[in-house]
């Protein structure tokens, strides 16, 4: 599900963007709306992706059944080789179901697998040792459809590095964007943790996506519109430090934790400093995270008489 903590790193990497190309440029302002459109629209590409997904086991399954099909024409008969795949009842079931298939035909996935792309998947499958045990059962049952359906979902495709450089193309938030998916594929897989193949819930990207959608655009608008005030900020609350030796990553995590003191009054003080600390320590460096802290420490307090915070915003504020 999308968190705010993947909200946060989306608008710090557009701003980094922003800061390192468009920001000196003469039609800036034009630069800087593409960018706030490109936000939108990332964050609007994650639900596809999630159904794409989805798709990948049917392409398997359908390959797969080729596979059999081919082998029986040619009287092939192949010492443990079994074609398990293409009757696996999980995989039948996703494929047949109706608000997935609806799902598949409203963001144009095509499931007939004549893409050479899957069938490089595909063939990297077979090869796989947990696909070779399942295939080589004489008989698979529920458990073991199951078992390996969610191995591929879980395992197998995110780690593949052909199928991550293909999503990669698509969607240059994917090293974060894949954590988000597969959660929501780990959702779905639990209401299939039935003997009954009776369900299949569709995962929710976000609790309130309007709401989401606000706070990634009002953080990223809201930076950018405060850029020279806390860049004033910051360089009177730096002892010994010049603006232009902090670092860039450093310098927009500085901004947008003071945007939020300032206008996201239901964030609690404590929780902003955590979050920044935290996205400072993957993304900033090792030094980072107590200059952070420090700093946005610093300013909770001096600026403690423009912060005003309410409901939630109040927890863990003293």
């Amino acid at each position: 599900m999308l968190s705010r903590r993947a909200l946060r790193i989306r608008v710090l990497q557009l701003l980094y963007s922003y800061e390192k190309t468009y920001r000196h440029a003469d039609s800036h302002q034009n630069y800087s709306e593409k960018v706030f459109s490109d936000l939108e629209k990332s964050i609007d590409l994650i639900y596809p992706l999630y159904f794409e997904i989805l798709t990948i086991p049917i392409h398997f399954l359908n390959l797969n059944k080729i596979d059999r099909q081919v082998s029986k024409e040619l009287i092939v008969k192949k010492s443990n080789s079994k074609y398990n795949l293409s009757i696996n009842q999980i995989i039948k079931y996703i494929k047949k179901n109706k608000m997935l298939s609806q799902q598949f035909t409203n963001y144009d996935l095509d499931v007939s697998s004549k893409n050479d792309d899957i069938k490089v998947w595909y063939k990297s499958l077979l090869k796989n040792d947990e696909i070779i045990k399942y295939n080589n059962l004489i008989k698979s049952d529920f458990k073991d459809d199951l078992k390996i359906f969610t191995y591929i979902c879980l395992n197998f495709i995110f780690k593949n590095e052909e199928i991550n450089k293909h999503f990669l193309e698509k969607d240059l938030f994917w090293d974060e964007d894949k954590l988000i998916v597969k959660s929501m594929i780990k959702k779905s897989l639990i209401s299939l943790n039935s003997i009954k193949l009776d369900k299949f819930a569709i995962a929710d990207l976000s609790n309130d996506l309007s709401d989401d959608k606000f706070f990634a655009n009002n953080l990223f608008k809201g930076v950018l519109d405060g850029n020279k005030t806390f860049d004033i900020l910051i360089s009177e609350n730096c002892q010994n430090w010049d603006l232009e030796r902090i670092s860039t990553i450093d310098r927009i995590l500085l901004k947008m934790g003071i945007y939020e003191f300032l206008y996201f009054h239901d964030i609690p003080i404590k929780v902003t400093i955590n979050e920044y600390i935290d996205i400072a320590k993957k993304y900033s460096t090792p030094k980072s995270k107590n200059f952070i802290n420090g700093v946005l420490d610093i300013l909770s307090k001096k600026m403690v008489d423009k912060i005003n915070k309410t409901g939630k915003g109040l927890i863990d504020n003293k």
